[in-house]
């Protein structure tokens, strides 16, 4: 797989990892905020933001403004969007970034919430800047990554060549194969 867009989601995610020298991984410090955590969460949902509208573009060949209309569209085309989940490797802990959008229609994830806050008066909410909401925002991230290279590959397997393995945020999936290439992963729950 090479595509720029997941490159630059190795760069934040290896960002993160970088912090943990700093704040260790852990239900106890999810709630720490920091300058980096802020970092990651702007750059990570703007790029959650210019993916989802390729997406919808995709899907419906509308243009999309903001993620209530992500959430309309996403949501018609695919129904199972909002139950995929990864797997933070570090803490073991499964993240559903999209959950809040099948309990309560018409609310956005904490987490975009945050992101928003961050984004628009820093000064006044800069303990939304966690590493709780960093991780999650990346998680969102791959998510939509892997649903913008449905497209883009054209079925229902992606290769990761050995460089570009995740290492912190994992998919939670099933049909792994490797050869010298590099590793097939086959996301059932992702890609249907």
């Amino acid at each position: 797989m090479g595509y720029k867009y997941w490159d630059y989601y190795l760069v934040l995610e290896n960002d993160l990892i970088d912090t943990s020298r700093y704040v260790e991984f852990n239900k106890t410090n999810m709630n720490t905020y920091s300058i980096e955590f802020a970092r990651i969460i702007l750059t990570a949902c703007a790029e959650i933001d210019m993916v989802f509208k390729e997406v919808c573009r995709q899907l419906t060949n509308t243009v999309c403004r903001n993620i209530s209309n992500y959430r309309e569209i996403i949501l018609t085309h695919r129904p199972g969007f909002n139950f995929r989940e990864r797997k933070i490797s570090y803490t073991q802990e499964v993240v559903k970034p999209f959950e809040i959008w099948s309990t309560q229609h018409g609310n956005n994830p904490e987490w975009w919430r945050s992101y928003n806050s961050i984004k628009h008066e820093r000064s006044g909410n800069f303990d939304r800047a966690s590493l709780k909401n960093a991780l999650a925002s990346l998680a969102g991230l791959q998510i939509v990554l892997f649903e913008l290279y449905k497209f883009t590959e054209g079925g229902d397997e992606l290769l990761f060549e050995y460089r570009q393995i995740p290492k912190l945020i994992l998919p939670e999936g099933r049909g792994t194969r490797m050869d010298g290439t590099g590793i097939y992963i086959r996301y059932p729950n992702d890609l249907n």
